[in-house]
């Protein structure tokens, strides 16, 4: 853990934004008072670099968990950088802590392993959220914890990002310099999450916020096996292209999204050089700004170059919600070629297969 904890300079936001001075002596308290933790990774080609932290905050003790490391590519020994997938999740339990430990320990094994998980990766995504949710059930059936979590997860392969959810802890991108959320959260007041619960003979009450049966405040989740007929695990999915203007994307718990914006969160990561720093800076920002619950996130900063630029068939919508759907992109390993084809080639359109 804290592979650059030396690295605390600030650098100038990359596209201008609101600079936030985060108090270093205020992290050291997270540090020695509430367990602040943190770590981070960068991909092989520098392009890619990977931070989290983690922090019971104000609470007495911490059901969130966080993943963030980068795994082999299945079958990618011989695709350089591209080989190595980045892993991002944060996992925010409710209940206790047993769901969210689960789900860290084995989601994205079953991901990785699945047949399908090059050429469809929504499919291979989907299951192992349905095989992973199966299994805690199974187990807590036994245990009877009667616990859950949300998940927020992403696997970055090359500029390929798929994110998928089920809850309320939010992925947000920075593009351009401009927040965009990548998750829309899963809340029992979403019109369609509501009217989905209420036709299979769920109730959605008021109880201090919506909450599912007058008990949840989420109305997706992984356990809650009592609730399970109306409290589903299928994530909702989807696939983005990140360019030399993409900075960053973060993954929070709502621990961080109840006090802090989606921009504000950009405008601090991206004062960081290292990714580490502006996760933890983020999870300190939190903190000041009166957060009550446990506090995680996961930060990843880019750095991919202009040259390798290239369209991309899913561009980010306005609304920031992407329709679930199979998706329709290119190969990373024509990301590599785009700067070797030259001048005389721009314009020309070539078909590639839906592979990650």
């Amino acid at each position: 853990m804290g592979w650059l904890n030396s690295l605390t300079k600030l650098k100038g936001s990359l596209f201008g934004g609101k600079k936030i001075e985060v108090d270093v002596s205020k992290q050291e308290k997270l540090d020695r008072k509430y367990g602040l933790v943190s770590g981070g990774s960068v991909r092989d080609d520098g392009q890619v670099k990977l931070g989290w932290a983690i922090t019971k905050g104000r609470r007495y003790y911490n059901e969130d968990n966080v993943f963030c490391e980068f795994r082999p590519l299945p079958d990618g020994e011989k695709e350089g950088s591209t080989s190595q997938v980045a892993c991002l999740a944060i996992f925010d339990g409710h209940g206790g802590p047993n769901a969210s430990s689960f789900v860290k320990d084995n989601l994205f094994g079953t991901l990785l392993n699945h047949a399908n998980f090059r050429t469809h990766p929504f499919k291979a995504m989907r299951d192992a959220y349905e095989e992973t949710d199966q299994a805690y059930l199974k187990k807590d059936a036994i245990d009877h914890n009667d616990d859950g979590c949300t998940a927020t997860t992403a696997i970055l392969v090359g500029r390929r990002l798929v994110t998928g959810h089920v809850g309320d802890s939010r992925a947000v991108i920075g593009e351009g310099g401009t927040a965009t959320p990548l998750t829309n959260d899963h809340k029992p007041n979403r019109p369609d999450e509501r009217s989905r619960i209420e036709k299979v003979g769920g109730t959605v009450v008021h109880a201090g916020t919506w909450r599912v049966g007058g008990v949840l405040a989420v109305s997706r989740s992984f356990g809650n096996r009592q609730l399970k007929q109306w409290v589903v695990s299928q994530p909702e999915i989807r696939e983005d292209l990140m360019h030399s203007t993409t900075s960053c994307v973060i993954l929070a718990s709502d621990g961080i999204w109840d006090v802090v914006d989606n921009q504000e969160a950009i405008n601090i990561v991206t004062q960081y050089e290292d990714s580490e720093s502006a996760a933890k800076a983020l999870a300190t920002h939190a903190y000041e700004q009166g957060s009550y619950d446990n506090i995680s996130c996961v930060v990843c900063l880019f750095e991919f170059d202009e040259k390798e630029d290239v369209h991309t068939l899913l561009p980010i919508p306005a609304n920031g919600v992407a329709p679930e759907k199979e998706p329709v992109a290119v190969l990373d390993a024509a990301l590599s070629k785009v700067s070797e084809r030259g001048a005389e080639e721009e314009g020309e359109e070539e078909e590639e297969v839906a592979t990650v």
